[in-house]
């Protein structure tokens, strides 16, 4: 859904809308449905206490958190119609902890677990390491995507998430340590959530927010004030035509601006090549500055629609 706002500052009005973008990672198109494991969990018991968090008898938070970061996976899964989840709750240990990739599953592990839930193949939360470190809480996460049918690792990826823990309590006080570690422990299950989210948007397509600044009025133009005025409600064929007069009657900069705004209309409109012939002829013709750099961003725009819709149809 195209979600578009106004927001007017001095000299710069800008709007914002979303755009969806690609996966970095292309998978397959018949693997729709994938079975999620755990194998993050260390077989010494020290360690696996650690890891559930001190604040389990504190806070009442005894969920791993390494099951957060899963479920910030199958979140940010669910917004997308090409890829869906199944959580096993399959929980497998590890020796030592989980700071590097371990020896891959052997397939028929993989085949069994695929038979048994009925997907396509498995995607396995392999390293899941925690800390807070200047009240910072900081997860590292490793996945690894298994696909029996070629057998074939598809995705082997690891990476750091950090969240500000909050405001340090006092020291030397029971009650504000207990709050720090309370603190602590949330933003580390924040951490651990979004750091899933982020696999997530590896492997599937997602929506972002974007913003391009445009021009509210060009001197003695009231085609480029009419424009913008009706970008400013939404009404994008009332202010393509005034765009249009604007660069048809208007004077040098006035044209170049009017490209500029006409651009960004046709954009949200997903016109892209109109888009960046637009912007093209604002800076090539007129020497509009802004349209420079406007028109790299079209052309990487125009790619990035490109890859996905390949990701769509395969």
């Amino acid at each position: 859904m195209l979600f578009i706002s106004m927001f007017i500052l001095l000299g710069s009005p800008t709007i914002y809308f979303d755009v969806m973008v690609p996966a970095a990672v292309d998978l397959p198109s018949d693997i729709k449905l994938v079975a999620v494991i755990d194998r993050s969990q260390s077989d010494n018991n020290v360690v696996n206490v650690l890891e559930k968090g001190l604040l389990s008898t504190l806070s009442g938070k005894g969920d791993r958190l390494s099951k957060h970061c899963i479920d910030g996976v199958a979140g940010q899964l669910s917004k997308n119609q090409d890829i869906s989840t199944v959580i096993t709750g399959i929980v497998e240990k590890r020796p030592g902890t989980a700071l590097d990739f371990p020896k891959p599953l052997i397939w028929e592990e993989v085949q069994r677990i695929c038979n048994e839930y009925k997907t396509d193949a498995v995607m396995s939360l392999e390293i899941f390491s925690r800390q807070v470190i200047d009240n910072v809480a900081e997860v590292k996460v490793g996945f690894r995507i298994y696909d029996p049918k070629n057998k074939m690792i598809l995705d082997e990826f690891q990476y750091f998430h950090g969240i500000k823990a909050g405001v340090v309590p006092s020291e030397g006080q029971p009650e504000a340590i207990v709050s720090n570690l309370i603190n602590s422990d949330d933003a580390l299950i924040n951490a651990s959530f979004v750091a899933g989210t982020i696999y997530g948007k590896r492997i599937s397509p997602f929506w972002i927010r974007v913003n391009r600044k445009y021009y509210k009025r060009s001197k003695r133009d009231p085609q480029m004030a009419e424009g913008a005025r009706m970008m400013e409600v939404n009404n994008w064929d009332a202010a393509e035509q005034a765009f249009l007069q604007a660069i048809e009657n208007g004077h040098r900069k006035t044209k170049g601006k009017a490209l500029h705004n006409l651009a960004i209309v046709y954009e949200i409109n997903g016109n892209l090549d109109q888009a960046f012939a637009c912007a093209q002829d604002a800076w090539g013709k007129y020497g509009n500055k802004a349209s420079r750099e406007y028109s790299g961003i079209l052309q990487y725009r125009i790619n990035e629609v490109n890859l996905l819709r390949n990701q769509q149809e395969n």
